[in-house]
């Protein structure tokens, strides 16, 4: 499977870092290693949206289809794939950083392998950040904070193996003192990335508008969400890598990390 690019130029992280500074890191790590991470996700997306394309072929017109538990089961497969791609892009940015196994720079069979391995705790994630989230959006203002402070869990429980209570942990114990930091960063990462996955779709949609205009219904739907997952996960890069970034500079502030120069050598104090 495909391995990174070594570049030694990897930022340095040994002290705090502002706002700016964290995403200036970000964007430049994802626009370095953009396209491996890109390559890493496609490994997963390509096959997601080759079985949705399927889904959408074999479209049945009601339930009582004798095709439609297959089309469901083609769209969960679909999904799922879909969040492995971005996991493994997100992963794979992690561990530019901090390879795992003593191996050196990260290779893909290594950030698939532990990210499978960490698939149950992120699923349990998932559904308690859906029950917390309802009463958070009911209270906004106090949602805010709780928000700037649970930031990181999906992150740590991706990047640490932690579990989900433990994920919400430890997001609280980094963002101690740092929530409102932590918010802006994770805002402007937002807003970067729409533009980028904004300008990415304006690109493809020139070029496949030939395409689209000669399809037939279903192949045109196959084709618009091709180029909509091809688009979120080409803009995904550097938003994942401005959020590894906001994860490290929390832990320079409350741990003394000390990353070197790129080859993979981390030490704590």
């Amino acid at each position: 499977m495909i391995d990174p690019p070594i570049d030694r130029r990897l930022p340095l992280i040994g002290r705090p870092m502002g706002t700016v500074q964290v995403i200036g890191a970000g964007v430049w790590v994802g626009s370095h290693y953009g396209w491996w991470l890109l390559a890493l996700g496609l490994c997963a997306v390509v096959p997601a949206c080759m079985l949705e394309t399927i889904a959408f072929l074999i479209n049945p017109a009601g339930r009582s289809s004798p095709l439609f538990a297959l089309y469901t089961l083609l769209l969960i497969a679909f999904y799922g794939l879909l969040a492995i791609g971005f996991a493994a892009t997100a992963l794979g940015c992690a561990q530019l950083f901090e390879p795992r196994r003593g191996t050196g720079h990260p290779s893909g069979l290594m950030v698939y392998g532990e990210l499978l391995d960490r698939v149950p705790e992120l699923l349990l994630l998932g559904l308690l950040g859906g029950v917390v989230a309802i009463p958070l959006t009911i209270a906004l203002p106090v949602g805010v904070y709780f928000w700037g402070r649970w930031s990181l869990a999906w992150w740590v429980a991706l990047y640490e193996g932690l579990g989900p209570v433990a994920s919400l942990k430890r997001s609280w114990e980094l963002t101690e003192g740092a929530w409102w930091h932590a918010c802006l960063v994770q805002l402007a990462n937002a807003v970067l990335s729409m533009v980028v996955l904004m300008a990415v779709y304006f690109i493809l949609s020139l070029v496949l508008t030939p395409i689209r205009n000669a399809g037939e219904a279903r192949p045109l739907l196959a084709i618009d969400s091709f180029v909509s997952q091809l688009t979120t996960i080409a803009a995904f890069p550097i938003g994942a890598a401005i959020t590894v970034m906001l994860y490290w500079d929390l832990r320079a502030r409350h741990e003394a990390v000390d990353i070197g120069d790129g080859s993979g050598e981390l030490t704590t104090s």
